[in-house]
């Protein structure tokens, strides 16, 4: 049940978490298009565009992946609900890597993006923000969870 739980509230915030990626990407490139309208005693060249896309695609991403993990166990562990996680960032490490795969060959595949190196630039920042934070979860799990090493080990037998 702890696990069935946590793969529907996962899958809840996956739709939650685009949306919020979707705004933070959004005012992240609203804040970089303001810093390049301010005077600076440097040009705004090639690299600085590249490093400024790899920051917003990053940080969208995690974004993503932080409402569709974290935000469900603090949220839980605030309400003392037990809650078996594991299951569910492998669930999200399985439909992440599946949505990666396929936007990296949009991404890929298209021209409206620009040179080959911004595409590539897009899809490695991507991967880096959304297999951060499930690294990140998965090594804070008992940060997050209430549920002790031998509640664990009774729910893993319970559920085989």
């Amino acid at each position: 049940m702890r696990i069935l739980l946590g793969l529907i509230i996962v899958s809840i915030t996956i739709g939650i978490g685009w949306l919020g990626a979707e705004i933070s990407r959004s005012a992240l490139i609203f804040i970089v298009d303001l810093f390049q309208i301010l005077p600076s005693p440097n040009n705004y060249g090639y690299f600085d565009y590249l490093l400024s896309h790899f920051m917003i695609y990053t940080l969208s991403s995690m974004a993503f992946a932080w409402i569709a993990i974290f935000l469900p166990m603090i949220i839980f562990k605030k309400l003392n609900i037990k809650v078996s996680w594991k299951p569910s960032i492998y669930f999200l490490f399985i439909w992440f890597a599946l949505i990666q795969y396929k936007t990296s060959m949009m991404i890929l595949s298209t021209n409206q993006v620009g040179s080959i190196l911004m595409k590539v630039v897009i899809v490695i920042a991507n991967l880096i923000g959304v297999f951060w934070i499930l690294f990140t979860a998965y090594k804070s799990i008992d940060k997050y969870s209430i549920i002790s090493d031998s509640e664990n080990k009774e729910i893993n037998e319970d559920d085989s």
